[in-house]
């Protein structure tokens, strides 16, 4: 089955999740400490070594459209001002193969000059997948 999602993730060395979210005002999809340990298959997996707090949207209309309303949630923020991230992106992901990695559909977007320059002021590296 695809899925296209949008991400937009901040790592950073001193990144604590609890303290990002009250400084966004935004409730992450996901976010862990720096030192945080999963278990996997019941071995302990080695503890991260940054932070990260990301949020994640489903592509469920236009691809600008959705762009645009993520960005609109964080557009008072510039990514390189917020002290406890040392690095942030947009991550695009386009799920079209299914489970034998055959492409199941085709998916045709373009980015307009304005939203790249959101992300740009933003302070994001984008990322891009197509599976």
């Amino acid at each position: 089955m695809s899925s296209k999602t949008l991400k937009i993730v901040f790592l950073g060395s001193k990144l604590d999740p609890n303290n990002f979210t009250n400084t966004l005002g935004i409730t992450p999809t996901d976010s862990y400490k720096k030192g945080f340990q999963r278990i996997r298959n019941g071995k302990k997996i080695k503890p991260r070594n940054v932070g990260m707090w990301c949020y994640k949207s489903e592509i469920t209309s236009p691809l600008e459209d959705e762009l645009d309303s993520l960005l609109a949630m964080f557009e008072e923020l510039s990514a390189t001002s917020i002290h406890e991230a040392d690095r942030s992106s947009l991550h695009i992901y386009l799920g079209l193969s299914n489970d034998e990695s055959v492409i199941e559909s085709s998916f045709d977007f373009s980015i307009s000059q304005k939203t790249l320059n959101k992300i740009i002021k933003m302070g994001l590296d984008l990322r891009v997948t197509i599976n």
